[in-house]
């Protein structure tokens, strides 16, 4: 009996470690992806986006991984 816990126990865990292996997979996708999408300055932005508030920009640009520099 403990025997075929520990088989159902190691099944699970293969089964999880090959989502996980797959979420890697996707997430290396998605980076990949996102290497070429840029960010536009603060006016172009408005331009294209009459409603987005200021505020709102200003959040965007400090949660960005450069700090909102743009590059």
């Amino acid at each position: 009996k403990f025997g075929d816990v520990l088989a159902k126990t190691k099944k699970k865990l293969d089964e999880a470690s090959k989502t996980i292996d797959q979420a890697e997979v996707r997430t290396r996708a998605m980076s990949r992806q996102l290497r070429s999408v840029e960010s536009l300055p603060e006016h172009r932005a408005q331009q294209l986006l009459p409603g987005l508030l200021a505020d709102d920009l200003g959040d965007a640009e400090s949660d960005a991984p450069d700090g909102g520099n743009g590059g």
